[in-house]
């Protein structure tokens, strides 16, 4: 189904709730709750719904190969070659118009610029920092939280206060973490297969001591 492809159970449960919480703080802070901002919001968390779904998609597309050497589930595992690549089009092109509400937003254009390059060099060749060690951990913590702070405090229009800064490194710390249990969790695949994650590279009494 959609939801499959999409892969809502990674990452639904765990994100939009985060931007709802935080979305209404910044309504809080800025004691707004105006008609134009309510839109905003929904509108807002169209967008990070859709760029979610994309980042987990553009990240499986890289790992089509791997993820069949690890028999994990992959969203192309039933729409491969040119269904696969239609499917990824087309969320691809939902994303883009998703964020055109908010382009004239100060910094909004360079920072959502920022996270699809990000994002696709981290998943995808040539680059695919994933698989070049504490690279592809800090480009992964900063794909998946710190730059989607920075993105909604630009898009709501609240840009360069101080608590800003207060959210984007308290989930930049987080997501590190995440990404690390994710590390340490396929470990041992990622070896069998010579694919050099950082949790890979790293042994695991030091990895388990960082995480």
């Amino acid at each position: 189904g959609i939801a499959s492809f999409l892969r809502w159970r990674d990452w639904g449960p765990g994100k939009i709730p985060v931007f709802f919480t935080l979305l209404a703080y910044i309504a809080l802070a800025e004691r707004n709750i105006s008609a134009r901002y309510l839109l905003d919001f929904l509108l807002f968390i169209f967008f990070a719904i859709v760029q979610s779904a994309l980042g987990y998609v553009v990240n499986d597309w890289g790992d089509r190969k791997i993820d069949r050497l690890h028999g994990k589930k992959n969203a192309f595992d039933h729409h491969p070659g040119s269904a696969g690549l239609l499917r990824l089009s087309l969320l691809a092109c939902i994303a883009l118009l998703s964020g055109l509400p908010f382009v004239l937003r100060p910094i909004f254009l360079p920072l959502w610029a920022g996270w699809i390059f990000i994002t696709c060099a981290y998943s995808l060749k040539p680059l695919r920092l994933k698989e070049r060690g504490i690279w592809g951990l800090g480009v992964s913590s900063l794909a998946q939280w710190t730059l989607p702070m920075l993105i909604a405090f630009s898009a709501m229009e609240r840009f360069g206060h101080g608590d800003m800064a207060v959210f984007a490194i308290a989930n930049s710390i987080s997501g590190a973490t995440l990404e690390i249990a994710h590390q340490r969790h396929d470990r041992t695949k990622d070896l069998s297969t010579g694919t050099e994650t950082f949790g890979a590279r790293v042994v695991p009494k030091k990895l388990d001591r960082l995480y």
